[in-house]
């Protein structure tokens, strides 16, 4: 059983007094302190992963990975059915409301600070709520009956929490990652 209130002192030690919160990532001889600097700090060190791990003459594919990408997804699940659409639909509003209701009066998902339950909620949300923070979309519109679909939901407790916590946690694009972490 743990004393209540020794992770500040813990985490202090731990960092050098750059952080009193849990958790605290090692990594190259760093101590960091505080869920939004370690995912900022992840997200920078390994952003090319997914580079170095494309095919070489993938890499090169460029426009055609994009009608590639549309012709599998169509395959795979059906976006061209109206019935998968309203499939599709029925499961987004049924995560909508449960966000809805895991947020109850709090602002964040898990305890009193951004963590990765909210990352990762917020992610998921983000193709719905499309917020300015996020990555820029394509340069071609929405598919027909998207504004429909949101509009109703921009009211939403949830879909306002996405747009928040994009706000708050997500560096505009082209910002250094340094200042992501000093958001925090």
């Amino acid at each position: 059983m743990s004393v209540p209130g020794l992770h500040i002192p813990a985490s202090i030690w731990l960092t050098r007094g750059a952080s009193q919160t849990f958790p605290v990532l090692e990594i190259d001889g760093q101590r960091i302190g505080d869920s939004t600097a370690i995912i900022a700090v992840l997200e920078e060190r390994f952003q090319t992963v997914v580079e170095r791990t494309t095919p070489g003459p993938l890499t090169k594919v460029g426009g055609g990975a994009v009608a590639y990408a549309r012709t599998y997804t169509g395959l795979r699940f059906g976006v061209k059915s109206e019935q998968a659409a309203e499939v599709a639909r029925g499961k987004v509003l049924a995560a909508l409301d449960r966000l809805d209701g895991e947020l109850g009066s709090g602002e964040y998902l898990v305890g009193d600070s951004f963590s990765v339950a909210d990352l990762t909620a917020a992610s998921l949300f983000y193709p719905l709520v499309i917020p300015d923070e996020g990555p820029l979309p394509e340069e071609e519109p929405p598919p027909a009956g998207m504004e429909r679909f949101r509009e109703p939901l921009e009211q939403r407790a949830g879909y306002q929490w996405v747009e928040e916590m994009f706000r708050r946690h997500r560096r505009p694009s082209g910002a250094p990652a340094a200042m992501a972490a000093s958001q925090g």
